[in-house]
């Protein structure tokens, strides 16, 4: 994540560590807000993690729709781009 900002690198090395100790798992945004999560996270545990998978996937999805994909090793972000009016 070359060129990223602190805040940003942060929260995908939080992402990243939660993974660690729940498993993969990845967070589905729709109008760039969070949908669902999959994986074995626990339900109790999504105030952790949310923030942070919002703030990766606004940073780079820039909002609409696709997902954030956690696993240990990295911090990955799939997403639909729109093609307008």
């Amino acid at each position: 994540m070359e060129g990223t900002t602190p805040d940003l690198m942060q929260a995908s090395e939080r992402l990243k560590a939660y993974a660690q100790i729940a498993g993969s798992f990845a967070v589905a945004f729709r109008g760039g807000e969070p949908l669902g999560v999959s994986g074995r996270a626990r339900e109790r545990d999504y105030a952790l993690f949310l923030e942070d998978a919002g703030l990766v996937f606004r940073a780079t999805a820039h909002g609409g729709d696709g997902m954030v994909l956690v696993s240990p090793e990295a911090v990955r972000v799939a997403y639909r781009m729109g093609l307008g009016a």
